[in-house]
C-alpha cells in the first residue's frame, strides 16, 4: 500500500476511500504530466483581411509548479493583430491549456506568445498571465492573497509607442492598470 493511502486511513478515511482518492488524485497527477500536441490546434488556421487587436480573455488554466508539484491556477489572456491569418478563439484556450504542465509560469508565458507567433505569424501578439501559486498560499509564506502576474509579447512592424498602445488596450481590457 503506498504512503498516501497509508496516510489517508490514518486520517479517517477507509481503505476503499483512500483507494478511490489515491487514484484520483494520480489520474490528475499523470494527466498534468502528460505532454499534449499543442500544433493540433493550428490546423484550423482561416485566411482573412482582419487587422485590428483580438482580446481572448479569461482562459482559465491549471499547471503544477515544478518545484513543489502544487497546482497553480491562472487566468490567461492573449491579445493579437492578425496578418492574413486568423484561428478559431476555441483553438486559443485549447492552446493555452494544453501547454500547462510542470513549467515556471514565467516559461509558460513566453512558450504561449512563440507557438502563437510562430504559426500565425502576426503582426502583434501578447499574453498575460495572472497566477495563484498553492506553493506561497499552503506551504511557507503562507501568502493566500497573492498574485503572479506575467506577459510577454512579439511584434513586427509596429514602433514602440504603437505597441504600447496595445499593451495599455489590453491591460485596461483585463483591468490590471485602471
Amino acid at each position: 500500500m503506498s504512503e498516501i493511502k497509508q496516510l489517508l486511513m490514518l486520517r479517517g478515511f477507509t481503505e476503499e476511500e483512500a483507494t478511490k482518492t489515491y487514484n484520483r488524485w494520480y489520474a490528475w497527477l499523470n494527466d498534468t504530466l502528460s505532454v499534449k500536441d499543442v500544433e493540433q490546434h493550428f490546423k484550423a488556421i482561416e485566411e482573412s483581411k482582419y487587422n485590428q487587436l483580438v482580446i481572448v480573455k479569461d482562459i482559465d488554466v491549471n499547471l503544477v509548479c515544478p518545484h513543489h508539484l502544487l497546482p497553480v491556477v491562472m487566468k490567461v489572456h492573449i491579445g493579437y493583430v492578425p496578418n492574413g491569418k486568423i484561428l478559431g478563439l476555441s483553438k486559443f484556450a485549447r492552446v493555452a491549456k494544453d501547454l500547462a504542465r510542470p513549467i515556471t509560469q514565467e516559461n509558460y508565458t513566453e512558450q504561449v506568445v512563440e507557438i502563437i507567433n510562430k504559426k500565425l505569424e502576426p503582426q502583434f501578439v501578447m499574453a498575460i498571465v495572472v497566477g495563484k501559486h498553492m506553493c506561497m498560499c499552503v506551504r511557507g509564506v503562507l501568502a493566500t492573497g497573492s498574485a503572479t502576474i506575467t506577459n510577454a509579447l512579439r511584434s513586427k512592424v509596429f514602433s514602440k509607442s504603437e505597441v504600447q498602445s496595445m499593451k495599455d488596450e489590453l491591460m485596461r481590457s483585463v483591468n490590471l492598470n485602471g
